[in-house]
């Protein structure tokens, strides 16, 4: 931890930055205070001293860096007013946080990232859902509160033109003289702050520096002509497919799941997260209806992680981008999940296109895997959001068979089932490598030889195996197939 703490002393002290309103005002007072110690507490540093908010680092999972960017802003319903619009009616929450993930280039330049993760998200909403209770127990957030109304009736009257309207020129608030207002010492700099947190394999640490704080008006006017930000409500199950080069069998991937999705009457997002591609998979998934990741890591676990920690939803479903979910399937793993069951897999089968002997190997390693081992086939993996984050994911040091070892930490933390109704799969690899190839790669799995799968040398067969082409297109998984 000294080290981490020496970081922060090498970074040393942080601006402050305010515009918007006047920097030595009671109201950038308010902001700077609720927006310090709302970061304090997102990096563990303050207790919130309310039930159900919890720091920011206690969410993350060890999977990559990034910045976190979180600022308050007006939360109302829609303003209710008489017919003859003389009263207006104030209603709401008043208060919310929102969040955006952000990334830092080598001039220390900020950005948007495409993507917010989930962690971000989740920090954010649980701020927002309890801010009430913040408010009742803390000065600083219940004068957040008041700053608010007071920025929101201002805006009110200047929209609805309401001193015209009574011929009134609001004569002592618009008097520094007959109101004068007190000007406080807002401090020009604050430090660096430190934290760490143990996370598994490795250590997450957080790092706050400055303040900045800009008060526009667009939330504000937003309040006014009731369309001020909502959340979204969250989806039923978060697919999520990772992807190279998969422009042909996406297609049929994803139009699967959402039929499989409407056909169960249950709300779904589908993640693609484009590992690096040089086809067209990241615009073919974004046609389909997906929400693309790019990501370029080269690492299955790695790269099925990225998916998780953006995704919305309680429970997660992890597909190969060859692999068809038929709604059967889907219908017997949400089952598992009204029950209880932490997470498993499905049985597989192969489409058509493949030799009788190749059929049997491939079906004897399955069941070598899947029924005497009990372990969830790579093309197919479910897990709630609790279950996951609380493993970790998957492993990243693994670059082939993390299915192994995510199943077994699964089963370690609960109720953990691989489903007899099969999914779909692509035989591809059957038919473009020979059966010695196969089976001298199927010989060092049996053999519990770990050490290969730690390393992408003698993995072409998983990350750089080629593309099967048939005419101008990609072969896709058949609509049928012979099941194991």
């Amino acid at each position: 931890m000294r080290r981490y703490q020496q970081m922060a002393k090498i970074l040393g002290m942080q601006d402050v930055r305010i515009w918007g309103v006047p920097a030595d005002s009671h109201f950038a007072i308010v902001l700077l205070e609720a927006d310090y110690m709302m970061k304090r507490i997102a990096m563990g540093q303050q207790p919130s001293g309310v039930r159900g908010i919890v720091s920011h680092l206690s969410l993350l999972a060890p999977m990559g860096n990034s910045l976190q960017r979180w600022w308050f802003t007006p939360y109302y319903d829609p303003i209710e007013t008489d017919a003859g619009r003389s009263v207006y009616r104030l209603s709401g929450q008043r208060a919310q946080v929102l969040a955006q993930e952000e990334f830092s280039d080598a001039q220390g330049r900020r950005q948007d990232a495409a993507t917010t993760r989930l962690s971000t998200e989740r920090f954010a909403q649980q701020f927002t859902e309890h801010f009430p209770d913040l408010a009742d127990r803390s000065p600083t957030f219940a004068e957040l509160q008041n700053v608010f109304d007071l920025a929101v009736v201002a805006a009110l009257l200047d929209r609805e033109r309401i001193g015209q309207r009574l011929d009134w020129d609001l004569p002592v608030l618009r008097s520094e003289e007959r109101l004068p207002l007190r000007r406080y010492a807002i401090p020009k700099v604050v430090p660096s702050h430190a934290t760490t947190r143990r996370a598994g394999r490795g250590t997450m640490l957080g790092l706050i520096g400055g303040v900045t704080l800009n008060v526009g008006n667009r939330a504000v006017q937003d309040t006014i002509d009731g369309t001020n930000e909502k959340r979204l409500p969250r989806p039923d199950l978060s697919i999520i497919i990772p992807a190279r080069d998969e422009e042909g069998t996406l297609p049929a991937t994803i139009a699967c799941l959402f039929e499989s999705l409407a056909e169960l009457s249950l709300q779904g997002e589908v993640i693609v997260v484009d590992d690096g591609s040089q086809d067209r998979t990241a615009e073919i998934a974004a046609e389909k209806g997906a929400r693309v990741v790019p990501v370029c890591l080269h690492n299955i676990g790695a790269v099925r992680n990225a998916g998780a920690e953006v995704a919305r939803a309680e429970r997660l479903l992890f597909l190969d981008a060859d692999t068809l979910m038929p709604p059967a399937t889907l219908q017997a793993i949400w089952k598992e999940f009204e029950v209880g069951t932490v997470g498993g897999g499905a049985h597989v089968a192969f489409d058509d296109g493949i030799r009788w002997w190749q059929r049997l190997l491939a079906s004897l390693f399955t069941w070598w895997w899947q029924r005497w081992n009990g372990w969830a086939a790579g093309c197919c993996i479910y897990t709630t959001r609790e279950a996951f984050d609380a493993i970790g994911g998957f492993d990243p040091q693994y670059f082939a068979a993390e299915e192994r070892y995510i199943s077994e930490a699964l089963k370690a933390h609960g109720r953990f089932r691989i489903v007899r109704e099969p999914v779909i799969t692509s035989g591809r690899k059957l038919r473009i490598y020979s059966t010695g190839k196969l089976l001298r790669i199927a010989g060092r799995v049996l053999l519990g030889n770990t050490k290969m799968f730690k390393q992408r040398d003698g993995l072409e067969i998983l990350y750089d195996a080629p593309r099967e082409r048939t005419g101008d297109d990609a072969a896709t998984p058949g609509p049928t197939a012979n099941m194991t």
